[in-house]
């Protein structure tokens, strides 16, 4: 028996569309299928939908950019970070730096291992004791400044993990998201389904 094979993606809706709004106009007034307010709805809904689809698929492709260079930049910083306190802590070790240096990174003097630097509130957490913490101790104990890398090649790093953070929360504000959900309220006001055409489909007889 036939059935109504409706389209359920984005793009066979729109192709959907497209092919009601060209019969509405390409067919004799007697042989519509569809109303007259219909089409005219159409003539002004198919650019919407086809302006609205192509915005949200260019803001997704924006905010996987920034995405993806977000994660570059903290991968930068994590490394960085990691490497200052592992040069640190060899330093220690050597005897070019005091275990009383710890102290400023909030380390144990008897710590010497690296900090855990997994998720970002730990990496914005212990970078932020590198770069306010290395001045004190060179200060405090008349130390060498740390070096490959230094404090301030940290503070370079996190002042550019800080500026492509703020451009993709730009990215993945609601604002971005708005067309997306303008979109599902489009659906909502698709025209009848009896724009869509009816497919033939013959169905196996169900064996006893």
């Amino acid at each position: 028996m036939p059935f109504r094979r409706l389209p359920d993606t984005d793009a066979t809706r729109g192709k959907a569309l497209d092919a009601a709004l060209k019969k509405s106009t390409a067919t004799h007034e007697s042989a519509h299928l569809i109303s007259a307010g219909t089409a005219a709805a159409l003539q002004t809904f198919c650019p919407q939908w086809q302006k609205e689809t192509t915005d949200r698929a260019d803001a997704l492709g924006r905010q996987t950019a920034a995405t993806s260079a977000l994660d570059a930049a903290g991968q930068r910083l994590r490394t960085c970070a990691s490497h200052f306190f592992q040069v640190f802590q060899l330093g220690v070790a050597r005897g070019i730096y005091s275990p009383s240096g710890r102290a400023v990174f909030e380390l144990s003097v008897n710590e010497e291992t690296i900090p855990n630097l997994t998720t970002e509130a730990d990496l914005l957490q212990w970078t932020d004791r590198i770069v306010k913490g290395d001045p004190r101790r060179v200060a405090n104990f008349s130390e060498l400044v740390m070096a490959n890398p230094s404090a301030a090649d940290v503070a370079a790093a996190l002042t550019i993990y800080f500026k492509i953070h703020t451009h993709h929360a730009t990215h993945s504000s609601p604002r971005v998201f708005l067309r997306a959900l303008r979109i599902s309220a489009f659906r909502s006001h698709l025209p009848s389904p009896y724009l869509f055409p009816i497919k033939s489909v013959q169905i196996p007889a169900i064996r006893g």
